[in-house]
């Protein structure tokens, strides 16, 4: 488990507007600090670092498609241009 030693809103979207309003709020955190094991194992199938640069390649290839994952990996990668 790690906490981050810093975090600021990237980005705001609504993901099906004009059906549901569901604000969905992003934010990226940095400075990450290891704090201990992760506690809920059942939260995710798989918890890895991913280079940033290797994103791109990831969605090409269908490992990423979740769209509120796009969304705020799409802010993130266009922030590092």
């Amino acid at each position: 488990m790690y906490r981050a030693g810093r975090v600021e809103h990237s980005t705001s979207f609504q993901p099906m507007p004009g059906m549901v309003d569901a604000e969905h709020f992003v934010f990226v955190g940095t400075d990450p600090e290891r704090v201990g094991d992760p506690t809920d194992l059942s939260e995710a199938a798989r918890v890895e670092w991913v280079p940033l640069a290797s994103i791109p390649q990831m969605i090409d290839a269908g490992e990423i498609w979740s769209a509120g994952t796009l969304v705020a990996l799409s802010r993130v990668l266009l922030r590092q241009r």
